[in-house]
């Protein structure tokens, strides 16, 4: 039998607002929305972006744990695993945030651990701060983590790979996977597409669905 695999973006993906974002909204307000206006007039998202957020406001373990609280995911995220396994069809979560608070949503949300690639994070003198190997075969200089490397790496143990994504860091995985789940920014980035190889969704019900159908 094939053996298949299903990519997930975290941030906006599984979660319905990317983690940075509510770290700002709790902590920084007005300050880093002006931040955040300044910056996305001039620069696409990256790692170094994320420290700067991060390095704002020192936090406690106490805010980090409420902030990842906070999360909130699509609800139809839990079942979308069910269905995976009894598919028998892997699943890795790949995020060029940090698996420091993926793990920890995991684990607070009662799911299984999933098989994470993303960039290392620490919680360190109160700050939140990502860490990078250069040396990882899928070292970006901008993201931390090159998604479409990753891609290509899984293609060497698998013969299908669906991904889901919402992101331009994410554009480089769409181009490696046979079958790409796109919302938000990477929707539109593949509006003209003619290949039926996009599917646009809004929440992992819709996705649910489309998988249902797979062979």
């Amino acid at each position: 039998m094939p053996k298949k695999i299903f990519v997930s973006d975290f941030d906006a993906t599984i979660t319905q607002r990317d983690f940075f974002l509510l770290f700002m909204d709790r902590f920084l307000g007005e300050e880093g929305r002006r931040y955040l206006a300044a910056y996305r007039q001039e620069n696409n998202p990256s790692y170094q972006f994320l420290n700067s957020v991060f390095a704002m406001r020192r936090i406690t373990e106490s805010e980090y744990r409420e902030l990842v609280a906070a999360i909130r995911w699509d609800e139809s995220f839990p079942d979308f695993l069910k269905l995976l396994a009894d598919k028998g069809i892997d699943h890795l979560i790949l995020s060029a945030g940090t698996e420091l608070y993926i793990k920890d949503a995991l684990a607070l949300k009662g799911l299984p651990p999933q098989r994470i690639i993303s960039n290392q994070g620490v919680l360190l003198d109160g700050h939140i701060c990502l860490r990078h190997d250069t040396a990882s075969p899928f070292f970006s200089e901008q993201y931390g983590i090159d998604k479409g490397k990753v891609i290509r790496w899984l293609r060497r143990e698998y013969d299908k790979i669906y991904f889901a994504g919402d992101s331009l860091p994410d554009v480089s995985a769409a181009e490696e996977a046979d079958v790409v789940f796109a919302k938000a920014a990477l929707r539109k980035y593949y509006q003209n597409d003619t290949t039926g190889r996009i599917r646009p969704f809004t929440d992992y019900a819709e996705i649910i669905a489309a998988m249902k159908k797979e062979p």
